[in-house]
């Protein structure tokens, strides 16, 4: 069983780590707690481009100009058009407020399909040199001793 949990994170840090070329999956951590309870900090994200996007939709964007890049989850509640744009009007669930800024169409890179609860803080920890380590010699610790096991029960039938 916990081989089986240290292949499932390997995997999503893979994911989350790169992108492939014909897939428009991408796998994100959830770093705050503005879409909360919707999708809980520490969550993954699997977000997906969408060729229509409406109010209520979940959506992640990015934004150069204020956001240094890092791309932000939150739901559209209205839409716009700005200097013949299309834009949103976003808000995260746990907040008051709808965001100051608008979100144009071409800032979107998608609309979130599914997430799981709390798996980001083990991506988050993979992605540091302890938790890589752990993530690689953990289970190969596993697999040594169980092996061992094998080898001194047959040596002990014989």
């Amino acid at each position: 069983m916990v081989i089986i949990v240290f292949v499932l994170v390997a995997g999503v840090l893979i994911l989350s780590s790169f992108s492939f070329s014909g897939m428009d999956l991408r796998v994100l951590v959830v770093q705050s707690g503005s879409m909360e309870p919707a999708i809980k900090t520490g969550s993954i994200v699997f977000v997906f481009p969408d060729n229509t996007y409406s109010a209520g939709d979940i959506i992640t964007f990015s934004r150069e100009r204020s956001s240094h890049g890092v791309p932000i989850t939150h739901r559209i509640i209205k839409e716009n058009t700005v200097y013949g744009q299309t834009a949103y009007t976003v808000q995260g669930d746990a907040n008051r407020y709808p965001d100051a800024e608008k979100v144009f169409e071409s800032e979107v890179i998608g609309k979130v399909r599914a997430g799981i609860p709390y798996i980001g803080f083990l991506i988050n920890k993979a992605r540091t040199p302890f938790g890589l380590m752990l993530l690689v010699l953990l289970p190969a610790i596993i697999i040594v001793s169980d092996e061992f096991k094998k080898i001194k029960n047959y040596s002990y039938e014989k």
